[in-house]
């Protein structure tokens, strides 16, 4: 009896504490950020940096607190994988920060949005289309009042200057310079928004049939990551390609773009294909102690040196910034670089591997933006739903299962249910 009494307080604690239900709890968090049961048990040694990041992350969810604090929670995460944590902070019963470039992600989850602008922080109710609308009309209204000031300030000057030295008209010549004296215009701040000048262009079109892929495989060791893969892609088409992390859809670019060769199968360009490829990797890229001006002009050194350095203005390198070593460069810098690389070169075949990847939400507007105005050939890879939506016209959906052709682009992919 004495043994039983504090067994039973022990179980009551368990069940108190969740106890019975943490491991299913654990698994669960694991499954829905794509490490499958299979990998749950075995050392954490053997995951890929990103895989460690995901299990950082259900280990936080996993203590269920009353405040949860996530810097970028999406990085690293593939769509199934975003869309389940979409989800999972939906129903969070806790307050919830977090920092996110991703637009589709701060729509869904977040009823509030404090913007760190103008040297100071303003909080705006609903998600992030109702806060860029509320700051917009309130810049709106700000030019507005500043543009009023400004006229009512030009018509007094003008009156007093008319009519300063008529005796009849100069007690009210100097009525009007006390009114003038004590019209203040209101201050406007500089933002602190930066938009990248991005601007893509061919230098000559292609033919009709840019690419071909012929039944591509690809195992690394014992591991088939790509098995009998075949599309074809024509002239000004915008293909992403998407799918789960670890499906091979990085592998294939890098074939596609000739930077690994595939075990099987062929890849064939079409007449006067020219490619420009964005790896996903900066660093395999950018290597050295060059500056990034010697960089750029070392990858492309028949190009104009006022159209190098021209370029390097438009994606935010100016002064100094064009003597930065590229191995000192930030992800986000580091990522301009290379995107400036693929304007100067003017291909009509672009091969994008994850190039949001580090942007912040300006630069991936205006890189959306110029993905859209881009008259030639794009083949992309991203696990931003809002590039991927508004750039493809096509989607391909690559999974363990083989390729799946969606020419209706995200909004005809967006209902399979997605698969881990």
């Amino acid at each position: 009896l004495q043994l039983a009494q504090p067994l039973g307080e022990l179980e009551v604690t368990i069940a108190d504490q969740d106890g019975y239900t943490a491991e299913a709890h654990a698994a669960s968090l694991l499954e829905g950020l794509g490490i499958p049961e299979a990998r749950q048990r075995r050392p954490l040694a053997e995951l890929s940096g990103g895989y460690r990041l995901r299990v950082l992350l259900a280990q936080t969810l996993f203590q269920q607190p009353d405040l949860l604090l996530l810097d970028e929670p999406t990085n690293h995460l593939d769509l199934p994988s975003i869309r389940w944590l979409e989800g999972h902070l939906s129903s969070f019963p806790g307050t919830l920060v977090l920092v996110s470039h991703d637009r589709f992600f701060l729509n869904s989850v977040c009823d509030h949005m404090a913007d760190m602008d103008y040297e100071t922080l303003t909080v705006y109710p609903g998600n992030y289309d109702a806060f860029e609308a509320a700051k917009a009309l309130a810049q709106e209204q700000k030019l507005a009042e500043i543009a009023n000031a400004e006229k009512k300030q030009a018509e007094m000057q003008a009156f007093v200057d008319r009519f300063r030295a008529k005796a009849t008209k100069a007690r009210q010549a100097q009525s009007r310079v006390k009114q003038l004296e004590r019209i203040e215009i209101p201050e406007i701040r500089r933002t602190s928004r930066q938009y990248p000048g991005f601007a893509f262009s061919q230098a000559r079109p292609s033919g009709q049939e840019v690419l071909a892929v012929h039944g591509l495989g690809k195992s690394y060791g014992a591991q088939r990551v790509l098995h009998d893969v075949s599309f074809e892609v024509k002239r000004g088409e915008k293909v992403a390609v998407v799918g789960a992390n670890g499906v091979g859809k990085s592998t294939l670019l890098m074939i596609i773009a000739g930077e690994l060769k595939p075990d099987m199968g062929r890849v064939q360009y079409g007449y006067e294909a020219s490619l420009g490829y964005f790896a996903q990797d900066h660093h395999q890229t950018l290597r050295g102690r060059a500056g990034v001006y010697d960089w750029l002009r070392s990858e492309l050194p028949s190009a104009d040196i006022g159209l190098l350095r021209g370029t390097l203005g438009k994606v935010l390198f100016s002064g100094d910034d064009q003597t930065k070593p590229v191995s000192a460069l930030s992800g986000g810098e580091a990522a301009r670089l290379l995107l400036a690389a693929l304007m100067v070169r003017r291909g009509n075949l672009m091969i994008l591997d994850e190039p949001t990847n580090h942007l912040d939400l300006e630069a991936r507007e205006a890189l959306m933006e110029a993905l859209v105005a881009y008259s030639g050939t794009l083949l992309l890879v991203s696990h931003d739903r809002h590039v991927v939506s508004t750039v493809a016209d096509r989607v391909l959906a690559l999974s363990q299962d083989g390729l799946t052709d969606f020419p209706g682009g995200y909004d005809a992919y967006l209902p399979i249910p997605p698969s881990l």
